[in-house]
């Protein structure tokens, strides 16, 4: 929320990721990640700034401890087994900012259209789920399909209460269409990032990408590089072209606590791929940066 340039959109859906890695790095679950918990504002150099408000829900976590959900969180925004009051990991942010990301792309990622109760969202997603929905080959297309499913009926053989349901079905997902649309990304574009939702939204909790992966997936979607999904998901064969803008802008903050989380997400990207320190985006930093992050790194 915030912002309606599909660039600035997306630099701030990157921002997300990253501090929903920060804070499972820092073994703090938030429990009710969703956009209403974000504000947007602006760095020193004008540039749009996410930060995390309301941590009313969040709790201290650790790996090695199982965590019994309390019916936690925000329907809309809860993973299957969240739902099912089942042990539930770190995994459960991931799912929720695939959910805030699907969001940002359609306007709405469950239509009142179609679920006018929140209990119709929860059945959809522990019985079928986005992902066992969805249908190969991947694209946006086939995911709109699975959130928006046509009756197997015909029109004639509908009755008019089938045949309402059809139609207010069929305006949502032309509502959807029409605010994909206006993002302006092509079909290579809208690829990637059905990919990346169904990855972050598995109903499996084992089977999603991590928050650190997702964070890097965008941030190479942003710097112009989406063409091997596959390849950039298993950080192979793609050498590192720079440290994402996002996670600069933050280091290069006045804001202290900016700057921290920053060289926070830069840590954990380097964690993940330590090719990161080698970039010229890295030896440019400013010394103390350098040296702060050289030093957690031993």
């Amino acid at each position: 929320e915030g912002s309606t340039n599909p660039k600035e959109m997306m630099r701030l859906m990157e921002q997300g990721f990253i501090k929903t890695a920060v804070e499972e790095e820092s073994n703090l679950m938030n429990r009710d990640t969703k956009p209403k918990n974000f504000m947007v504002g602006k760095d020193s150099d004008g540039n749009l700034q996410l930060k995390g408000i309301d941590y009313g829900t969040a709790c201290a976590y650790a790996d090695d401890k199982e965590w019994e959900t309390k019916g936690l969180g925000t329907p809309i925004y809860m993973a299957p087994e969240v739902l099912n009051k089942e042990n539930y990991s770190f995994s459960r942010e991931v799912y929720s900012m695939g959910i805030v990301l699907l969001e940002g792309l359609l306007g709405e990622a469950f239509p009142k259209e179609i679920f006018r109760f929140p209990w119709q969202i929860a059945e959809f997603v522990v019985k079928q789920g986005i992902d066992g929905a969805f249908r190969e080959p991947p694209s946006f297309e086939n995911l709109l399909k699975a959130l928006y499913p046509k009756s197997g009926k015909s029109k004639d053989k509908m009755t008019e209460k089938e045949k309402e349901k059809a139609e207010a079905k069929e305006k949502a997902k032309e509502k959807a269409e029409n605010n994909l649309s206006h993002m302006g990304f092509d079909e290579q574009k809208k690829t990637f990032l059905a990919r990346l939702i169904v990855d972050c939204t598995k109903s499996n909790p084992q089977e999603r990408i991590t928050a650190e992966q997702a964070a890097y997936l965008l941030g190479k979607f942003n710097e112009g590089d989406y063409e091997e999904y596959e390849n950039l998901k298993n950080n192979t064969d793609y050498p590192q072209k720079a440290i994402p803008r996002s996670i600069m802008n933050m280091i290069s903050s006045e804001d202290e606590d900016t700057k921290q989380q920053g060289i926070r997400a830069l840590e954990i990207l380097i964690k993940t791929d330590p090719s990161y320190i080698e970039t010229e985006t890295f030896k440019n930093l400013p010394k103390d940066v350098v040296e702060e992050i050289k030093k957690s790194d031993e």
